[in-house]
């Protein structure tokens, strides 16, 4: 009866620990991006129809001898006749998690957001483009070189 009792114990723990794991998901449902955005993109020029829809991936990289792993989803679409963007991002150095998530452009203190035809600045520093029909992401002033992001849905119009 004790041993049955741990071993509950034991499955109901790691099912906590999976849900931990999981709640830093990059994935974007649609009801997170329903409603009304709290933020716009400043649009100089439209966007290259490749970058509309859902967009992920991961890349590890190597900085004073740390392992970094970061991690972005991003949804880019229209709502009210305006581009809008949201992203979700994730950060693993060494035992520091960090996630960024939410609607990116100007308005309410949300992290600056350009969307420039074949580019969409983020931040000023970190990038995702267009090149030979596919798209990147890349963050070269913490030394990420660019990797390629996978389609997860494309924007229906």
């Amino acid at each position: 009866m004790k041993k049955t009792i741990y071993v509950v114990i034991a499955v109901i723990g790691l099912l906590g620990l999976c849900s931990c794991v999981t709640s830093n998901s990059l994935d974007i449902s649609p009801k997170t991006i329903e409603g009304i955005p709290d933020a716009y993109p400043i649009v100089k020029k439209a966007p290259n129809p490749i970058l509309l829809g859902t967009y992920s991936g991961k890349s590890t990289y190597t900085k004073n001898s740390w392992s970094i792993t970061r991690g972005i989803t991003y949804w880019l679409g229209k709502k009210n006749d305006k581009f809008v963007f949201f992203a979700k991002q994730t950060f693993l150095s060494g035992r520091n998690t960090d996630s960024l998530d939410g609607w990116r452009g100007l308005g309410s203190g949300k992290c600056p957001c350009t969307i420039n035809g074949n580019e969409i600045i983020l931040h000023g520093t970190r990038r995702i483009f267009v090149q030979d029909g596919k798209v990147y992401y890349e963050a070269p002033k913490v030394g990420m070189s660019p990797f390629e992001l996978s389609i997860v849905q494309k924007e229906v119009k």
